[in-house]
């Protein structure tokens, strides 16, 4: 799987000028709000065949074609659109659900399959999980963060009606104890990760956990298919909301930043960039709408 997924970007890469992306139109309307809720944090599917998004609070995941169309739900679970992540082969997608027993906010991972509507539980009424699931490197396993460690839940085929638990090797940074990580991604080759601090900003080490180095502001990061670039949303609040969300592409070398797309029309949250580069998808809460802007 590795050697294929760093071949494809090598291909990729090397058809191409490596260049700080530029918008090429005026962002175009993908998914409009439905069933009287906004949409949002839309993801492309690694195949560029499909568009997962959810709700406002995350409620749920739908998934719709390319363009929009075709839209279907696959799931209604509380806060699965939050934090959710697409396997490998854009047959499932793994995410972190909510649900109250009691009074009590308890997490369950969960895997649905896109084709079959299918759902495995692989973790429930849990309350030391930390982090969100995410993809091992070939893609058989789904790894999550707890209280007691990383875990790591192998599938054992396809059908999505077995698996295994195994202990995986973790990393931490002493340099943020007490502060919260998150939103953290991993680069197209798995060689780097982007990562939020609580109260620091936005940083980039070797998946590792060396070479740390501080980026500066941003947040809700998305990787260039080649790993030259990222892409964030820059955001202005008076205390209370939004004022302003503009993306900029930030070059990962030199710490750069670059204007991407800033319009006071939008607020342009939660980018995500398809796999071949070129297309980028954000929301706008000013009209609840998922958007599209194509990239060179």
């Amino acid at each position: 799987m590795k050697k294929n997924l760093v071949l494809s970007i090598f291909i990729l890469c090397s058809s191409v000028l490596i260049a700080q992306p530029k918008v090429v139109n005026t962002a175009e309307v993908v998914i409009v709000p439905f069933d009287n809720g906004l949409v949002m944090n839309p993801s492309w599917s690694p195949d560029g065949k499909l568009i997962a998004f959810t709700f406002e609070k995350h409620e749920g995941i739908w998934i719709s074609d390319s363009n929009g169309d075709n839209i279907r739900e696959l799931s209604s679970d509380k806060g699965a659109g939050f934090g959710y992540s697409w396997s490998h082969d854009s047959k499932k997608i793994v995410a972190r659900t909510v649900s109250k027993i009691d009074g009590r906010r308890y997490h369950n991972i969960k895997v649905y399959d896109v084709n079959t509507m299918e759902e495995k539980v692989l973790f429930s009424e849990r309350r030391d999980l930390k982090g969100l699931p995410q993809w091992s490197e070939d893609g058989s396993r789904v790894t999550i963060d707890t209280e007691s460690g990383v875990k790591s839940v192998a599938l054992r085929d396809d059908s999505l009606k077995s698996s295994i638990l195994e202990e995986v090797e973790d990393f931490d940074f002493p340099e943020f104890e007490g502060r919260y990580i998150f939103n953290r991604r991993l680069s197209p080759d798995r060689s780097s990760t982007v990562f939020q601090v609580s109260g620091k900003g936005l940083y980039i080490a070797n998946s590792d956990g060396s070479d740390l180095r501080y980026l500066g502001l941003g947040e809700q990061a998305a990787w260039m298919p080649c790993g030259d670039y990222i892409i964030v949303t820059i955001v202005d609040d008076d205390g209370k909301v939004i004022t302003a969300a503009d993306l900029y592409s930030v070059d990962v070398k030199t710490g750069d930043y670059s204007s991407l797309f800033e319009d006071e029309s939008f607020l342009s949250l939660n980018p995500h960039v398809s796999a071949d580069g070129a297309y980028l998808l954000f929301d706008n809460p000013q009209d609840g709408s998922i958007y599209r802007l194509e990239l060179n």
